[in-house]
């Protein structure tokens, strides 16, 4: 599917930018809203764009799809998911205690 929509990027550009964003808008919506009920908790750092965080993360799991169906990755699965997870929540993560 997501090659599909590459091809067809270039020869329908404003549909498949419609299509992507039906599908992503509500996604990172509720990412944001999470995060930002993470805030306040306390849990998320409140310097945070939490919008920009939803973004940044769904962009890194679909370039990690793609990397990974197309044989590009060195990673093991779990091993990118393990170290995208890692990544992704060192940065947000306040010094709390567990």
């Amino acid at each position: 599917m997501t090659r599909a929509l590459i091809g067809e990027g270039h020869r329908r550009p404003q549909l498949v930018k419609e299509l992507i964003g039906d599908v992503l808008k509500p996604l990172h919506k509720d990412i944001s809203s999470y995060l930002d009920k993470m805030k306040k908790e306390g849990l998320v750092r409140n310097k945070i764009n939490t919008l920009a965080f939803a973004e940044l993360l769904t962009a890194s799991l679909m370039g990690g799809l793609l990397r990974r169906s197309d044989g590009l990755s060195e990673l093991s699965k779990e091993q990118w998911i393990s170290e995208a997870v890692e990544v992704f929540v060192s940065g947000i993560e306040t010094d709390q205690p567990e």
